[in-house]
């Protein structure tokens, strides 16, 4: 009986391009979770905006937002999600077929932070939590999409059977894998022309 590694990597939302030239915080990775296996990894970073009005913050935000627009200007928040999948080869004489495997998501939500959100109006604070509250809802409905990728590839990897030699199985897998990932990358886009990026969804400020 025989072992061979592969090993599948791409990642999606081709919503937006490079993060902005700001100086970003990390938050520290909530700890990797594993449920119906899959091992999820979460982990949000922060640009800094200023201001003592709406109309300031919004700015800011078009300014130095994590994304460019396709006016120009950039995203007041951005999630992306990378998916990865590892299998191994288990040869016998009836052909080959996948032993132990993993599916991991990686997702990143890059979120606005105000500095001087404690110096502001009680109005004016109250705008902006029920504005990053629903902002971040919007977030989550993109994380959801790698979600569902990820789940196609977890179903594909466990049910995918047998095969007489191991490359077919692995281009099935691989080929499985990616049209999922295509799929959600194209529900991403849909999602933000649908919610105009969360303005729907009440992500207005």
């Amino acid at each position: 009986m025989g072992h061979h590694r592969r090993h599948g990597l791409s990642v999606a939302d081709p919503r937006r391009a490079l993060l902005a030239a700001v100086l970003a915080t990390l938050t520290p990775a909530l700890p990797a979770a594993t449920a119906n296996g899959i091992e999820t990894n979460a982990q949000e970073r922060t640009y800094a905006i200023r201001g003592d009005t709406a109309a300031a913050l919004r700015e800011q935000m078009r300014t130095l937002g994590p994304a460019v627009a396709a006016d120009g200007g950039h995203f007041a928040a951005w999630t992306q999600w990378q998916l990865q999948w590892h299998y191994d080869y288990l040869r016998d004489d009836g052909g080959c077929r996948i032993g132990a495997s993993r599916v991991e998501l990686t997702t990143t939500m890059t979120l606005p932070s105000w500095v001087d959100y404690a110096r502001a109006t009680p109005a004016l604070r109250q705008r902006w939590d029920e504005f990053v509250t629903r902002l971040r809802t919007h977030e989550d409905g993109h994380r959801e999409h790698g979600m569902q990728a990820a789940r196609a590839v977890r179903q594909v990897i466990d049910h995918v059977g047998r095969a007489l030699d191991c490359r077919t199985l692995g281009e099935q897998i691989d080929a499985y894998a990616h049209a999922a990932i295509a799929q959600q990358a194209w529900a991403d886009k849909d999602y933000d022309a649908r919610t105009r990026h969360g303005q729907t969804q009440g992500a207005q400020l």
